[in-house]
């Protein structure tokens, strides 16, 4: 009806600090190109909010409504590359290890003239680490371009959990959670590219990856995924100015361990629940593209995409409540436009 229920004071301040670092050494070592390199990071994040209100009118407070939020993070990356030439082609190894622990705290609640407080209080550690190995060798001819890659991926996250209830400083337990997941991962590629004929080139891939992804206790889960990925891309350039290309390709998502991770969301009241059936998505994807160039600076390129998706990652009912999961299927149609 446009009348005042209640108004005040709101203070809402906010920090964020990010701090990082990285070294890098390469020299060659028995003929072999060696780097080395690592990597470190911190950040944090801060967040308190206070709003104090009165009654329309009032002359004291009825209320003081408080947010407090902390998100410290810490990371860090260490990798080898290995690279010589064998053969026609250069040969790459590439070990990588990464490291991170992210804690964080959500507080909502609010103090009563009376001196009475009621608050709720959320709490998170994560622990993610990651290792991969990938090796690849690319030979090339005058008309041929061939790559092969092979790669192996581990990566777990531990992460444990805690909701609590807090009045008058009596602290009430009411939901603890540990989520322990691993992923094995391997994969294997091979794609060429043939420019064998007068102003066409053809690019094709094929791939095949197995993942299996574990969940301990409490959950005790295990689930194993294959996939084939094949892409071809077919280009034409009639003239040196235009340019045309029809791209046909099948990817797979990536899980973000996090979504495996139950969580309570404080400042609306919303939860979300540990769904150990997630698996990634799957995009099997058509795109024509037509570029004209003017010059060295001017183009205008179109590209018409229509996509089919399996799996989508998204929110869906878990159990009683609410969690990150797949709908089975979406469709995807679009139009890009760019100029310059």
């Amino acid at each position: 009806s446009g009348g005042v229920v209640e108004a005040g004071p709101l203070l809402d301040r906010r920090r964020y600090n990010d701090y990082s670092g990285s070294l890098s050494i390469a020299t060659p070592i028995a003929g072999i190109n060696t780097t080395l390199a690592t990597s470190l990071r911190t950040d944090d994040f801060k967040r308190r909010h206070r709003f104090t209100a009165f009654a329309s009118g009032a002359a004291l407070p009825i209320r003081t409504q408080i947010e407090a939020e902390n998100y410290p993070g810490r990371s860090a990356e260490l990798s080898l590359e290995l690279t010589r030439p064998i053969g026609r082609g250069e040969a790459k190894l590439i070990g990588l290890r990464t490291w991170s622990n992210e804690r964080g705290s959500s507080l909502v609640g609010a103090e009563f003239p009376s001196g009475a407080i009621s608050s709720s209080l959320y709490t998170s550690n994560d622990d993610l680490s990651e290792s991969i190995l990938r090796a690849t060798w690319a030979p090339r001819w005058p008309k041929l371009a061939v790559s092969a890659a092979f790669e192996s991926v581990r990566t777990t996250l531990v992460s444990n959990t805690e909701f609590v209830q807090i009045d008058n400083k009596i602290t009430t337990p009411l939901e603890a959670g540990r989520t322990n997941v691993g992923e094995t991962r391997g994969s294997a590629a091979l794609s060429a590219t043939w420019t064998g004929i007068d102003k066409i080139s053809v690019e094709g891939a094929i791939a095949f990856e197995a993942t299996r992804i574990t969940l301990a206790e409490p959950l005790r889960s295990s689930n194993t995924y294959r996939f084939f990925k094949p892409r071809v891309v077919a280009t034409w350039n009639p003239t040196s100015q235009m340019t045309l290309s029809l791209q046909a390709e099948r990817k797979v998502g990536q899980l973000n361990f996090g979504d495996f991770v139950g969580a309570q969301q404080v400042a609306d009241g919303s939860s979300t629940r540990t769904n150990s059936a997630l698996q990634p998505s799957q995009t099997d994807g058509l795109r024509l593209t037509a570029e004209r160039r003017w010059g060295t600076r001017g183009s205008v390129s179109i590209t018409f995409v229509s996509e089919r998706i399996t799996n989508v990652v998204d929110i869906v009912p878990v159990g009683d409540g609410q969690g990150v999961g797949n709908l089975p299927s979406a469709s995807s149609f679009g139009v890009d436009l760019l100029a310059s």
